[in-house]
């Protein structure tokens, strides 16, 4: 009886899982790419997977990504026969930036006179800086996350940091000029509006205290004093 022993040799070594080179977690602003690269970069075929699932047509050592999700890589060696385990995950993040908006965060849209208004950002992701703008100009000395307003006029704010500089659109604060009321003395010892106001919202005043009651376009005086009229327009702002 002959026996023969016969030896195989593995001619191809499952190879080693590649690594990607880089940060774990990559952060990608929207509308940009960015290149994977394995390593080695030679004498095998890639094959890269995008959340679990392969990536058609590319199996070299380079994968240009856009889209945000979880990426590995495994190698085959020449013959074709050994696959290597997973490499190292990446993980791309995409930072969306929101349309910024601005907003009133105190007192009103509509300026009184000697009045102001606090303006603040809307959508503004963290650690971005801020410039604020009047008529599409660079206000000076506005640079914080609010902005204090004494006049009319389209604000905007435009905004910077790692994905670039976003504008918002514009937001109109508007100026209200009123007219101050013009009393008259008519006759028998009446007042009355000459002009600068209709009494929608008329108060009268005697020696700088409020009438009870006398809101009305006419008041008959009572006693020797001041008298004064105050009206309040539509957007609330007072004129005496």
């Amino acid at each position: 009886v002959r026996t023969d022993t016969i030896t195989m040799t593995n001619q191809y070594p499952d190879p080693a899982p590649p690594v990607i080179q880089g940060d774990g977690v990559i952060n990608l602003c929207e509308g940009q790419t960015i290149d994977l690269v394995a390593q080695p970069d030679t004498g095998f075929l890639y094959e890269w997977w995008y959340n679990g699932a392969p990536v058609a047509n590319n199996n070299t050592s380079t994968l240009t990504v856009s889209q945000a999700g979880s990426y590995y890589a495994q190698v085959t060696n020449p013959g074709g026969l050994c696959t290597s385990p997973p490499s190292n995950v990446v993980t791309v993040y995409q930072i969306v930036v929101p349309p910024i908006g601005v907003y009133v965060a105190q007192g009103q849209a509509v300026l009184c006179q000697g009045d102001t208004a606090v303006l603040a950002a809307l959508g503004v992701p963290t650690g971005y800086t801020y410039q604020w703008l009047l008529e599409g100009a660079p206000l000076p000395n506005a640079a914080g996350e609010q902005l204090t307003v004494t006049e009319g006029g389209n604000y905007s704010v435009a905004v910077t940091g790692a994905c670039g500089t976003f504008t918002s659109t514009a937001f109109l604060v508007d100026q209200e000029i009123g007219l101050q009321p013009v009393i008259a003395l008519g006759l028998p010892d009446s007042l009355f509006v000459a002009s600068g106001g209709d009494c929608n919202g008329c108060q009268w005043y005697f020696n700088n205290q409020p009438l009870p009651g006398a809101t009305g376009p006419y008041y008959i005086v009572q006693d020797e004093g001041n008298y004064a009229l105050e009206v309040t327009s539509p957007n609330g702002c007072k004129y005496r």
